[in-house]
């Protein structure tokens, strides 16, 4: 896992230096950082909280990306990306019944639709699997003969 905490921490720094220059500059990016924090101090939040919570966010995104890695690490890359959308649609479920959040047609269909997907995937790679050891058994049992 060391490796890939290392290649995660050199994407890191690569990545702040991409886009540093990018978040200061456009629209809505750093340089408006002080108004913001400006107007949640005026809403009532203390400074303390705001930092705890800015510190807080940032560290558990970055516990989710060094776990992804560690994931992808572990895992088929393909597996990975059947994972990550598993991970939405449970978020999705969860903040149906947490949130009250109305469910529309559309949302039911793509939600649907990334079960089934991840079900057909699970399905598919069992029995292609099963069919490989099969295959390797049969291979091994004709060599023996």
């Amino acid at each position: 896992i060391e490796r890939k905490t290392n290649q995660l921490s050199v994407l890191t720094i690569v990545a702040t230096a991409i886009v540093f220059p990018l978040a200061l500059l456009l629209p809505g990016g750093l340089l408006t950082a002080p108004a913001a924090w400006s107007a949640a101090i005026a809403k009532g939040i203390p400074a303390g909280k705001l930092a705890m919570l800015m510190i807080t966010s940032g560290f558990y995104f970055f516990m989710y990306q060094l776990s992804s890695f560690w994931v992808l690490s572990q895992v088929p890359p393909i597996t990975h990306s059947v994972l990550n959308t598993l991970k939405r649609v449970v978020i999705i479920i969860i903040s149906i019944f947490v949130f009250k959040t109305p469910v529309t047609p559309q949302s039911a269909a793509g939600t649907s639709i990334a079960i089934g997907g991840v079900l057909l995937y699970t399905v598919t790679k069992n029995y292609y699997s099963k069919k490989a050891k099969e295959a390797k058994a049969k291979e091994a049992s004709m060599s023996k003969a």
